[in-house]
């Protein structure tokens, strides 16, 4: 379609968005006129992403590099909803999600991420490490953290002090 290419941390990569992107639809009963070109994979020989992962999630099998989520870490602190989290995993800090191979693509140097931390929402997202179930409740409310219970909040905690 045009839109990019599938970088080795398995997600799209823009040209001009670098990773940091959405993907979205129109639908609509208009035939399209113009169809875009296939963008190559402009990652070459780079492995920053790769290289950069702390769990070593991101694989090469069978000639495509792939994401082993069970070493993911943005997978198991928002999707694992198991009472404890694998003891080798490395949360590097992260309570929810990991942007670690993101931040290490060439391609998002530079790129204008529109991300806006007020000084209120700061000090509310600080106060994840210490708050009872019904702060969570209402920090998370309408964010991407209700994505996940208070007990997996205090549970990927808890894994980030061990290690």
């Amino acid at each position: 379609s045009g839109l990019g290419w599938i970088g080795r941390n398995t997600l799209l990569v823009s040209g001009n968005l670098g990773s940091w992107v959405n993907i979205g639809e129109i639908v609509t009963p208009m035939a399209a006129d113009v169809y875009d070109t296939p963008l190559p994979n402009r990652c070459g020989d780079c492995r920053r992403c790769v290289d950069a992962c702390p769990n070593n999630a991101i694989e090469f099998v069978d000639g495509y590099y792939r994401l082993n989520a069970v070493r993911c870490a943005a997978y198991n602190t928002i999707e694992n909803r198991s009472e404890s989290l694998p003891s080798s995993l490395r949360l590097s800090g992260y309570v929810y999600g990991c942007d670690i191979c993101q931040l290490a693509c060439p391609f998002n140097q530079g790129v204008p991420v529109r991300m806006e931390v007020t000084p209120q929402r700061m000090e509310q997202l600080q106060s994840l490490q210490s708050c009872d179930a019904e702060q969570f409740s209402s920090i998370s409310q309408g964010s991407a953290f209700s994505r996940i219970s208070f007990q997996q909040l205090r549970r990927n905690v808890n894994a980030n002090k061990k290690g």
